[in-house]
């Protein structure tokens, strides 16, 4: 729904900093506290040096996709995201390789679930951690960033029977994984954070 993308390409584009904010401070680090889902950045670049690095890369691509609006096929948002499909499938390739890579305690690399709790960091915790600072999004905001966010992570191959269709389905999904998950934040957990804020 291009009306959708572009309500919530706005919201994200609107929010600056209070946005950026909202992504370090709540999103990253919440992600950050799941050890296992933190191993694939852990094993393939440098903990403290390349956490900038990877947030700078991040911030990239955000800003791509929100100033591509619907992400049409020849804008810089549908190649930074295709991009990050590509860049994922050699990740997980890679580590599915690697000796050190504990199957029975991780998983498969970059799994399903873990790309949905990214989709959940960039949606509805990133409303969220706004709402906190202040800045407050209406329904119609919440609903076009839940939508445009799915479309987003549909192209990076999230399974789209996984994902949350709403803000209400985000916040259900959110506390289901956070109250379920073993979330153990280890040693790649504060080196990723410290790197972050170093």
């Amino acid at each position: 729904d291009d009306t959708l993308m572009q309500r919530g390409a706005n919201a994200v584009l609107r929010s600056g900093l209070i946005g950026s904010t909202a992504l370090g401070a709540v999103s990253l680090v919440v992600g950050y506290s799941a050890d296992a889902a933190v191993k694939p950045l852990a094993m393939t670049g440098n903990l403290r040096d390349g956490a900038k690095k990877r947030l700078s890369e991040t911030s990239r691509w955000t800003v791509d996709c929100a100033q591509s609006g619907t992400l049409a096929r020849d804008s810089d948002g549908f190649r930074s995201t295709v991009r990050v499909r590509l860049m994922h499938a050699f990740i997980r390739n890679s580590l599915r390789r690697r000796e050190d890579w504990r199957f029975e305690d991780w998983g498969e690399p970059i799994l399903q679930l873990d790309m949905v709790a990214t989709q959940l960091e960039f949606s509805t915790l990133f409303i969220l951690g706004c709402g906190v600072q202040g800045l407050v999004f209406d329904a119609d905001e919440r609903e076009g960033i839940m939508h445009y966010y799915r479309y987003i992570c549909w192209l990076m191959g999230v399974d789209e029977e996984l994902q949350p269709r709403n803000f209400r389905e985000g916040l259900e999904l959110s506390a289901m994984l956070l109250s379920t998950a073993d979330m153990q934040p280890d040693d790649d957990s504060i080196d990723l954070t410290r790197g972050f804020y170093g």
